[in-house]
């Protein structure tokens, strides 16, 4: 069905070449056809970004996301989807730990 509901090019060739259907809960192992092909197709070029970043987004963006995440994870339905977090304190301690202090805005 998804052949038909892609289509395909000009060629005649369908759109859909790949398709791994995965589970990663429950089949882990069907991930290993989709990494042999990304290690296959995908071009071999130095790391875009330091290898030991996580990600590209600031820690400080980062820290607001992943408090505003729980937040929802949490109070489920209860609160509004205008919901921004904001650091209001960002202090890195001469141990490593970070001080951290954030604000949540509500629009209702």
């Amino acid at each position: 069905r998804l052949d038909a509901d892609l289509g395909s090019d000009e060629s005649g060739e369908g759109l859909l070449q790949n398709l791994w259907p995965t589970s990663v809960l429950n089949e882990p192992e069907t991930l290993v056809p989709l990494q042999t092909w990304l290690c296959e197709e995908l071009p071999q070029q130095s790391p875009i970004y330091p290898v030991e970043n996580i990600s590209d987004v600031p820690a400080r963006v980062a820290a607001s996301e992943i408090t505003r995440e729980k937040l929802f994870d949490v109070l489920r339905g209860a609160v509004p989807y205008q919901i921004t977090v904001i650091n209001s304190v960002w202090r890195e301690e001469e141990d490593g730990t970070l001080l951290l202090g954030q604000k949540v805005v509500v629009v209702s």
